[in-house]
């Protein structure tokens, strides 16, 4: 998402537990033209570390929400429903 989005006019973004400073991976830099956009990732994701998104959060000062959960989200979805509908909401206004 982050990748398309430095290609195409979008408003805002909602990540979710995103794929980003993996090593060995091509891309390494993730620029975006997004002036909204915020991230949700567990603590406890075993597949992609939260600080990743930790060190993306910061470059890009966004939102971050760091929750209790795997890498799916699964646990949280009800938290995960909560903050999307918040950031619908905001958009909004």
């Amino acid at each position: 998402m982050l990748a398309a989005s430095a290609e195409v006019d979008a408003q805002a973004i909602f990540l979710m537990a995103p794929a980003l400073f993996i090593p060995g991976y091509k891309r390494q830099r993730y620029p975006s033209r997004c002036a909204h956009i915020e991230i949700v990732h567990s603590w406890s994701d075993d597949v992609i570390a939260p600080e990743n998104s930790i060190r993306y959060a910061r470059g890009a000062d966004c939102t971050l929400h760091l929750i209790s959960g795997d890498h799916p989200l699964n646990a949280s979805i009800e938290v995960v429903a909560e903050l999307f509908g918040s950031f619908l909401q905001r958009l909004e206004s």
